[in-house]
């Protein structure tokens, strides 16, 4: 392994009060702010990575934790577009959006529900809101549009294509930005045609 890229690992912080923490944000890159889900608890951390304090920053209904096989899970993907944060249930299936102040953090307008009925476990917002969920007990990547409407976007049940998908971004460069990334774990959360699964992999998806 690149010795490099080791010795740019460190731990930044402790959250102290925190359960589980989960997806990961950025808010303002230059102010070194993010934004992490914390499953557990059912909230959104505020994170200051230069002054290293942390503060809640978001707590509804639609984050609060049910219990599952996993132990009780509520909010796990979280993203930021525009004025919106953006943020997923899984045990609820729900995709939610709420606007927020920028530079606070804070929730600046209702928590909303966008789409009812949407399977874990992470997603991906493009430069139009429109929102890439990665569905791995369906071996899909599914659409979601702001008005609530889903689509199959990438592979089926029965197909190796994007079998597990588990979690989805955008690349960064201007060449990247409409390349979608997706990771899999192989199809072991649902065998692909019932038997088949494959070593994980990242895809990449040309819109």
């Amino acid at each position: 392994m690149n010795e490099d890229l080791c010795n740019r690992v460190f731990e930044v912080m402790n959250i102290a009060p925190s359960r589980l923490l989960n997806g990961v944000t950025t808010l303002d890159t230059n102010a070194g702010m993010v934004l992490v889900a914390d499953p557990e608890l059912g909230l959104i951390w505020r994170v200051d990575t230069n002054s290293l304090n942390y503060e809640i920053a978001l707590q509804d209904d639609t984050m609060a934790p049910r219990e599952t096989l996993n132990g009780f899970i509520g909010v796990t993907g979280v993203r930021v577009w525009k004025d919106y944060v953006y943020y997923n249930n899984s045990p609820l299936q729900l995709i939610c959006s709420v606007r927020m102040d920028r530079a606070t953090g804070q929730a600046g307008g209702p928590y909303e529900v966008i789409a009812q009925g949407v399977l874990r476990d992470d997603f991906a917002v493009d430069q139009n809101g429109t929102i890439y969920v990665a569905e791995m007990n369906e071996n899909v990547v599914t659409l979601v549009q702001l008005d609530g409407s889903q689509a199959v976007f990438a592979g089926n049940l029965n197909s190796t294509e994007v079998a597990g998908a588990k979690s989805a971004a955008f690349g960064r460069t201007e060449s990247a930005r409409s390349v979608l990334y997706v990771t899999t774990n192989g199809g072991i959360s649902a065998l692909v045609n019932g038997s088949i699964v494959e070593g994980e992999k990242v895809v990449a998806i040309e819109l």
